[in-house]
């Protein structure tokens, strides 16, 4: 059986965070900036890229082996150091306890609402509609549910999805808001 994946933080500020979330099966290497331009994240994982690509107001450096990026266990990992990362950032800068963002285009909707106390991480995931090509519903909910835990918050995301618009742009930008207001950026 394998080990329990283990956190290390190499560096933190209020402005940066670096870390690596390991097991015997795999490294994660996750960087975030805070107000630095957005850069093309490439961990392997095309949903996770975009996904990641979309949330404005943090440079983001992931990855990844290469080899087993697409297996559930290596997504909810990334979810998991991306919250734990949110919530160093968020200790160090004091941040507000709750952030809800909702975006609309046309019929398609996305609100997310996150409680940051320190709790158990619970994610509730709703998602409506038809998902666009390239958007795996099962994808998100491991990812989000490594980022509640990660984060030590609930995390509640409603997504009315339709064919009119990038579904996941319009994700990453609700959740970029959301974080905007718990970080106070």
């Amino acid at each position: 059986m394998a080990g329990q994946p283990k956190t290390e933080v190499k560096k933190a500020s209020k402005e940066a965070i670096e870390l690596e979330r390991r097991s015997d099966e795999f490294t994660i290497k996750l960087s975030i900036v805070v107000g630095k331009k957005p850069a093309a994240v490439k961990c392997g994982f095309t949903l996770v890229d975009a996904f990641l690509n979309g949330i404005n107001y943090f440079f983001i450096s992931l990855k990844v082996p290469k080899n087993n990026a697409k297996d559930p266990i290596i997504v909810k990992n990334m979810g998991f150091a991306f919250g734990e990362a949110i919530r160093r950032l968020w200790d160090r800068r004091r941040g507000k306890v709750n952030g809800i963002s909702i975006h609309s285009e046309g019929e398609a909707m996305c609100m997310f609402a996150i409680n940051a106390k320190r709790q158990s991480g619970e994610a509730n995931v709703q998602l409506m509609g038809a998902p666009e090509r390239g958007l795996n519903p099962d994808t998100l909910f491991f990812f989000f549910e490594g980022f509640a835990e990660g984060m030590q918050a609930q995390v509640n995301v409603t997504v009315n999805l339709t064919r009119e618009k990038s579904q996941i742009k319009l994700i990453s930008q609700t959740l970029g808001d959301s974080l905007k207001q718990i970080l106070r950026i």
